[in-house]
């Protein structure tokens, strides 16, 4: 009988532990993140969320990256809904696997690169903006910031993340 128990007790902590080896990361609710980020933007502009959660997820994860939405655990985008005349955007990529946030950096890069080479035809105004823009990883978060003071929209993710939200 204290076999039996001894081999029962085994069982369950194999069982717990190996459950735990396989908890993801720390996670984020990135509506949280992005409302303290967008409150840390000090704009007065109405910026549109998107996110992971939205029907057609997929695509609009596209049309600011490209990397392989597989990889991809979760996102949000806030953009500007005038866009003619403001470029604002904060992006925020969870990879499953952290070795692929740097991909996810990469792939913000190139989006700035093709918003820069838009805004420079029909609204030059916000190339500045654009040209300063912070892109950043942290863990298996990718991240973009595109706003007057990008540096503040930054200590509010990071705030974010180091301040029990996780």
């Amino acid at each position: 009988m204290k076999r039996k128990n001894a081999i029962c007790a085994l069982l369950g902590l194999l069982l717990l532990f190996s459950g735990c080896a396989r908890a993801p990361e720390n996670t984020v609710s990135m509506y949280d993140l992005s409302r303290a980020m967008l409150e840390a933007m000090h704009t007065e502009e109405n910026m549109r969320y998107v996110s992971a959660s939205d029907s057609g997820a997929e695509e609009k994860f596209a049309r600011v990256s490209d990397l392989d939405y597989g990889k991809t655990d979760d996102f949000f985008l806030l953009y500007a809904e005038n866009g003619a005349g403001n470029a604002d955007e904060i992006a925020v990529i969870s990879v499953k696997n952290k070795n692929d946030a740097a991909a996810a950096e990469t792939s913000l890069q190139e989006h700035i690169k093709h918003r820069i080479s838009l805004y420079e035809t029909y609204d030059p105004t916000q190339v500045p903006k654009l040209n300063n823009a912070l892109i950043v990883t942290q863990g298996r978060y990718a991240v973009l910031i595109v706003c007057g003071d990008p540096a503040a929209v930054k200590a509010a993710f990071d705030g974010f993340l180091h301040g029990g939200n996780e």
